[in-house]
């Protein structure tokens, strides 16, 4: 596959599965909408290593961002502007979960989400400021909060941010990938161990 700067091969990582979806035509869209969905998920990868793998096979263009980020470290330019993208959380009973949130928070539930690769299911539940909330439910996962997602709006300012949390030491669990739910992510531990998803909608 390719974009405007180059062109990728997107693979599971070991057995697995290449997934795509394609808009309806005639669906109204606007300029930097995605046309396509692609996703690759590997089957049996423990949790911490990527599902998938995105290599860059050649490049098209030189991206200004390059350039950008060479100048980060000498101007002290400011880090990409992140925004809670969501908080998660493990549920022992899903359905159960989401109608509390439904009752007394007025809480929008979308579709549900089912991995084709692992028994694994979630919803994304919205609140009416705007926040979002995944609850999720696999077997041998006990109820807990699980992560939050913050946002940084691109897959280059997700690759930018971890390549220098790398360089100061910053733990990356898995990562970046492409996941089965629309998400270009990796994730990483806080100081104090929390799971952290670095996030760009996709």
């Amino acid at each position: 596959m390719e974009n405007w700067w180059a062109v990728f091969q997107l693979k599971a990582n070991g057995r697995g599965i290449l997934k795509k979806t394609f808009f309806d035509p005639g669906t109204t869209i606007s300029v930097a909408d995605p046309i396509a969905v692609l996703g690759a998920e590997g089957e049996n990868i423990p949790y911490g290593q990527s599902r998938s793998l995105l290599e860059v096979v050649r490049m098209k263009r030189e991206k200004p961002s390059r350039e950008i980020g060479a100048r980060h470290h000498e101007e002290k330019l400011p880090a990409p502007a992140g925004r809670i993208e969501h908080a998660a959380a493990w549920a022992d009973d899903l359905e159960r979960a989401c109608a509390f949130y439904e009752r007394w928070f007025r809480a929008t539930r979308g579709p549900k989400y089912s991995s084709a690769n692992r028994p694994f299911t979630s919803y994304f539940l919205s609140l009416s400021s705007g926040a979002r909330l995944e609850l999720m439910a696999a077997p041998g996962e006990r109820a807990r909060l699980a992560h939050i997602a913050i946002s940084v709006g691109s897959i280059e300012a997700v690759d930018g941010l971890v390549s220098e949390m790398k360089s100061a030491g910053v733990s990356l669990l898995s990562g970046p990938r492409l996941t089965g739910d629309g998400y270009y992510e990796a994730v990483v531990t806080d100081t104090e161990g929390n799971f952290v998803e670095i996030t760009a909608s996709i």
